[in-house]
């Protein structure tokens, strides 16, 4: 009990440190009443969506009680695949509901989401090693250095010709999907899961391709050559 109740208290510790690094990166471009009502749906869906998400992916699990669906200690079991799509639908359920630019939203969240996932999994690791949630762990730490690294670099990419925000999110949506779509053909996946990576991975490359119109620059590109 006592190591549940250290994870529990990291774990809370994890979450406050996300409220405050998303007050801290969005306070200067929105009303900070309306970030703190935010990140808080963040962090609501969060744990909502990733309880949801596994019951459902293991029906059957919790059917004793409606409230072992809620009771985390007691009944463990959390998809943090899940929760990510939850956290994705609030942003653009808030983003929609106060007319903020959802492109921009995502691109000053994405390493601070990156980041949390990868400390909540790596407390899972040290207080109870999983295999799969290891595999994990290495994505999101491998992702979370390209994701810092490309930051302040991506508007200088030719093909990348409008600059617009919106490019880390994609980035490291599509890289994440990548790396897990390798690990599923490894076997070190379950391959019920291929599907919902190749999805996640093409969506990822096509929302890239529009936003930064790669399909102008590579043409512009074109001609240059062709004008030689």
């Amino acid at each position: 009990m006592t190591v549940i109740m250290l994870s529990l208290l990291l774990k809370i510790i994890i979450m406050f440190l996300f409220l405050y690094l998303v007050w801290r990166n969005l306070k200067d471009d929105y009303d900070e009443m309306k970030i703190v009502e935010f990140s808080w749906l963040c962090v609501l869906f969060f744990f909502f969506g990733g309880r949801m998400f596994y019951g459902f992916l293991n029906w059957g699990v919790w059917n004793e009680s409606i409230l072992d669906w809620f009771s985390f200690i007691k009944n463990p079991g959390f998809s943090y695949i899940g929760s990510y799509f939850f956290v994705l639908l609030g942003v653009f359920v808030f983003c929609w509901r106060v007319g903020w630019k959802v492109w921009n939203v995502l691109e000053d969240i994405t390493p601070t989401v990156i980041f949390c996932f990868f400390l909540f999994l790596l407390v899972n690791c040290i207080f109870g090693f999983n295999k799969e949630e290891f595999y994990y762990l290495l994505i999101l730490l491998l992702t979370f250095m390209l994701t810092l690294f490309w930051g302040s670099k991506y508007r200088s990419f030719y093909w990348y010709k409008s600059g617009k925000k919106g490019f880390l999110f994609l980035f490291s949506n599509m890289l994440t999907s990548l790396l897990f779509l390798f690990l599923v053909i490894l076997g070190l996946f379950p391959s019920k899961l291929l599907i919902l990576g190749l999805v996640f991975f093409l969506i990822s490359l096509l929302g890239l391709f529009i936003l930064g119109d790669v399909a102008g620059s590579l043409l512009v590109l074109k001609k240059k050559e062709d004008g030689k």
